[in-house]
């Protein structure tokens, strides 16, 4: 763990070292020159923007599968966003890849928006659908360094379509269809499509809460197979809630994956407490069930000990993890520390994995 707690460490002095240098018209300045160009009464053009994030991490694996360490260059993005005349949108991103030294990777996202109005806008492009509280946040606005692992089993990529959102009152809505075939550019409907719903509602004014919601989404598999822009369920459901009371809030989720294989269930409960406005401490608990070996293994940093037993597949999955964010300025750049404890049992009460990981990183988003 020595690596570990130097990053510890640095990101301890680097974070006191930035709080005392902190003017908040700094950090205003220095994210204002992405934006390139702005004229809100323009007859064409009305802004443009460059947008990109960067986000390194560290991880420390102590399981009984083995160890592994190392650093990661998680995400790095680029791209553009445009704002046209007649309430038009338009923006697209690319996926680059330092480890393997690559400027382009895949396109990441491409998307054409048309709100003609505050309640309803149509998207077109390679877009990410609207399933899940955990996957439809961004990642620079995630608490945790990754999602819940089945939220990442059945998660849908970005991927061609067309969605529809509005909102009416307290409720707001999304539908969407979609290509089944995710690839690095397009993607494509060789393979069928995917339909998807989401329903939300707006609890904040009856529960006298700063923010409060809960939401139900639905994704559906038209049953051709060969899908590689999804998780193996043809029925993906997610219910959630998501409350914030001052310091406190608290993000719940249940799953029920089912079609295709068997079905699996997943439950997350994550409260957080903000110590101060800049200091933030995190709790993750997740648990996922099967009847059978359908929980895939987590990539990050599961699989870095080296072969796990039954290829990485269990039945059921359970996570914890204790984690501390120093918000430098929000979530456009902050510092993350946690640690985290997973267990995956297989067949006949056989292990898969076992083990604890330390974490530390910093995400830098404009």
């Amino acid at each position: 763990m020595n690596v570990l707690l130097r990053c510890l460490c640095l990101l301890v002095v680097l974070a006191t070292w930035l709080r005392g240098q902190e003017e908040p018209s700094f950090y205003d300045r220095m994210w204002a020159y992405p934006k390139l160009y702005a004229n809100p009464k323009g007859s064409f053009l009305r802004e443009f923007s460059l947008i990109g994030r960067y986000e390194l991490q560290n991880y420390q694996v102590d399981s009984h599968e083995g160890n592994a360490s190392g650093w990661e260059n998680r995400r790095i993005r680029y791209g553009i966003r445009t704002q046209f005349a007649g309430n038009i949108q338009f923006s697209a991103q690319i996926n680059a890849d330092a480890d393997q030294g690559l400027l382009y990777e895949r396109l990441w996202s491409l998307i054409l928006t048309w709100k003609p109005s505050d309640l309803f806008s149509v998207s077109l492009g390679k877009i990410r659908p609207r399933w899940s509280q955990e996957w439809a946040k961004s990642s620079y606005e995630l608490l945790t360094f990754e999602r819940s692992l089945l939220v990442d089993n059945a998660r849908p990529f970005y991927l061609p379509g067309v969605a529809i959102d509005g909102k009416k009152g307290r409720w707001d809505w999304n539908v969407g269809l979609y290509g089944g075939d995710w690839d690095r550019e397009l993607g494509s409907f060789n393979v069928g499509a995917l339909y998807v719903a989401s329903l939300r509602y707006d609890l904040t004014q009856q529960t006298g809460l700063d923010r409060a919601n809960v939401r139900l989404d639905y994704m559906q598999d038209d049953g051709r197979r060969g899908k590689t822009g999804k998780g193996p369920w043809d029925t993906n459901i997610a219910l959630s809630a998501d409350l914030k009371d001052g310091p406190l809030g608290l993000m719940t989720e249940v799953l029920m994956l089912t079609g295709n294989v068997d079905t699996t269930w997943g439950l997350t409960f994550m409260p957080s407490y903000d110590l101060t406005s800049k200091v933030q401490l995190v709790l993750h608990l997740h648990a996922a069930r099967s009847d059978a070996a359908v929980i895939r293994d987590s990539r990050r940093y599961e699989r870095e000990v080296g072969i796990l037993p039954q290829r990485g597949m269990g039945r059921h999955y359970e996570f914890a993890y204790l984690g501390l964010n120093y918000r430098i300025y929000g979530d456009r750049l902050k510092l993350m520390t946690g640690i985290e404890y997973a267990h995956m049992g297989g067949v006949r009460g056989t292990e898969v994995f076992s083990g604890w990981t330390g974490l530390s990183g910093i995400r830098f988003n404009f």
